[in-house]
Protein backbone atom coordinates (compact mmCIF):
# COMPACT_ATOMS: atom_id res chain seq x y z
CA UNK A 1 0.00 0.00 0.00
CA UNK A 2 3.03 2.84 0.51
CA UNK A 3 5.16 1.44 -2.20
CA UNK A 4 4.80 4.65 -4.26
CA UNK A 5 5.51 6.74 -0.78
CA UNK A 6 8.47 4.60 -0.02
CA UNK A 7 9.49 5.07 -3.42
CA UNK A 8 8.77 8.92 -3.47
CA UNK A 9 10.85 8.93 -0.54
CA UNK A 10 13.72 6.75 -1.64
CA UNK A 11 14.21 9.81 -4.70
CA UNK A 12 14.94 11.84 -2.06
CA UNK A 13 17.17 10.15 0.38
CA UNK A 14 14.75 10.87 3.17
CA UNK A 15 15.28 10.52 6.77
CA UNK A 16 11.88 9.55 7.92
CA UNK A 17 11.27 9.92 11.81
CA UNK A 18 8.48 7.81 13.23
CA UNK A 19 6.61 8.68 16.15
CA UNK A 20 3.17 6.22 17.51
CA UNK A 21 0.32 7.18 17.57
CA UNK A 22 -3.10 5.39 19.45
CA UNK A 23 -4.53 3.05 17.17
CA UNK A 24 -7.99 2.62 15.95
CA UNK A 25 -7.87 -0.55 16.72
CA UNK A 26 -6.51 -0.91 19.49
CA UNK A 27 -6.78 2.61 21.57
CA UNK A 28 -9.80 1.37 23.87
CA UNK A 29 -8.37 -1.98 24.83
CA UNK A 30 -7.73 -0.75 28.20
CA UNK A 31 -9.58 2.50 28.94
CA UNK A 32 -8.36 2.59 32.27
CA UNK A 33 -4.07 2.51 30.90
CA UNK A 34 -3.26 5.51 28.90
CA UNK A 35 -2.31 4.40 25.23
CA UNK A 36 1.15 6.25 25.77
CA UNK A 37 2.20 3.58 27.95
CA UNK A 38 0.78 0.50 25.91
CA UNK A 39 -0.63 1.57 22.55
CA UNK A 40 2.73 3.26 21.45
CA UNK A 41 5.22 1.06 21.72
CA UNK A 42 2.83 -1.75 19.92
CA UNK A 43 2.35 0.81 17.45
CA UNK A 44 6.24 1.61 16.71
CA UNK A 45 6.61 -2.53 16.89
CA UNK A 46 3.74 -3.07 14.63
CA UNK A 47 5.62 -0.43 12.04
CA UNK A 48 9.08 -1.77 12.41
CA UNK A 49 7.59 -5.12 11.66
CA UNK A 50 5.79 -4.02 8.73
CA UNK A 51 8.99 -2.11 7.40
CA UNK A 52 11.05 -5.80 7.91
CA UNK A 53 9.11 -8.74 7.12
CA UNK A 54 6.95 -6.81 3.79
CA UNK A 55 10.58 -6.63 2.16
CA UNK A 56 10.60 -2.55 2.66
CA UNK A 57 14.41 -2.15 4.50
CA UNK A 58 15.47 -4.71 1.58
CA UNK A 59 13.93 -3.02 -1.39
CA UNK A 60 14.43 1.04 -0.36
CA UNK A 61 17.87 0.73 1.21
CA UNK A 62 18.25 4.77 1.17
CA UNK A 63 15.72 5.64 3.27
CA UNK A 64 17.04 6.48 6.62
CA UNK A 65 14.49 5.80 9.60
CA UNK A 66 14.88 7.09 12.70
CA UNK A 67 12.27 5.21 15.59
CA UNK A 68 10.92 7.05 19.08
CA UNK A 69 11.31 5.90 22.24
CA UNK A 70 14.56 3.71 21.66
CA UNK A 71 12.02 1.23 19.18
CA UNK A 72 9.41 0.81 21.61
CA UNK A 73 9.99 -2.72 22.82
CA UNK A 74 11.75 -4.27 20.23
CA UNK A 75 15.08 -4.39 22.01
CA UNK A 76 13.49 -6.56 24.35
CA UNK A 77 11.79 -8.70 21.67
CA UNK A 78 14.39 -8.13 19.14
CA UNK A 79 16.27 -11.73 19.93
CA UNK A 80 12.70 -13.50 20.14
CA UNK A 81 11.76 -12.52 16.37
CA UNK A 82 15.07 -13.18 14.71
CA UNK A 83 14.70 -16.69 16.14
CA UNK A 84 10.83 -16.91 15.40
CA UNK A 85 10.94 -15.35 12.58
CA UNK A 86 13.87 -17.72 11.40
CA UNK A 87 11.56 -20.37 11.66
CA UNK A 88 8.90 -19.16 9.05
CA UNK A 89 10.20 -19.73 5.23
CA UNK A 90 7.53 -16.88 3.81
CA UNK A 91 9.62 -14.60 6.56
CA UNK A 92 13.06 -15.49 6.43
CA UNK A 93 13.21 -15.24 2.73
CA UNK A 94 12.25 -11.68 3.31
CA UNK A 95 15.11 -11.43 5.92
CA UNK A 96 18.22 -13.38 4.97
CA UNK A 97 20.44 -11.92 7.05
CA UNK A 98 18.36 -12.34 9.77
CA UNK A 99 15.88 -9.48 11.57
CA UNK A 100 18.43 -7.86 13.99
CA UNK A 101 20.49 -7.30 10.73
CA UNK A 102 17.53 -5.10 9.10
CA UNK A 103 17.15 -3.11 12.39
CA UNK A 104 20.91 -2.61 12.37
CA UNK A 105 19.69 -0.27 9.33
CA UNK A 106 17.52 2.11 12.01
CA UNK A 107 18.29 4.87 14.17
CA UNK A 108 16.99 5.34 17.57
CA UNK A 109 16.03 8.43 19.80
CA UNK A 110 15.52 7.60 23.20
CA UNK A 111 13.57 10.15 24.69
CA UNK A 112 11.65 8.54 27.47
CA UNK A 113 13.73 5.38 27.10
CA UNK A 114 16.66 6.11 28.92
CA UNK A 115 16.16 3.07 31.28
CA UNK A 116 18.25 -0.18 31.76
CA UNK A 117 16.10 -2.74 30.33
CA UNK A 118 15.78 -0.36 27.02
CA UNK A 119 19.10 0.54 26.65
CA UNK A 120 20.93 -2.50 28.35
CA UNK A 121 19.91 -5.01 25.34
CA UNK A 122 22.98 -5.04 23.31
CA UNK A 123 25.14 -7.05 25.75
CA UNK A 124 22.13 -9.46 25.45
CA UNK A 125 23.40 -12.65 25.64
CA UNK A 126 23.86 -14.12 21.38
CA UNK A 127 22.67 -10.78 19.68
CA UNK A 128 24.26 -8.62 17.49
CA UNK A 129 22.11 -5.35 17.58
CA UNK A 130 22.87 -2.74 19.18
CA UNK A 131 20.63 1.06 19.40
CA UNK A 132 21.95 4.24 17.68
CA UNK A 133 21.41 6.98 18.91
Amino acid sequence: AFTRVLEELTRRKAVVYVHPNNPDCCGSLMSYVPAFMSEFTQDTNRAILSLVYSGATRKFPDIRFIFSHAGGTIPMLAGRIQELGGNVPALKEKVPDGFEAELRKFYYEIANSANKAAIAYPSAPNSSFSIRT
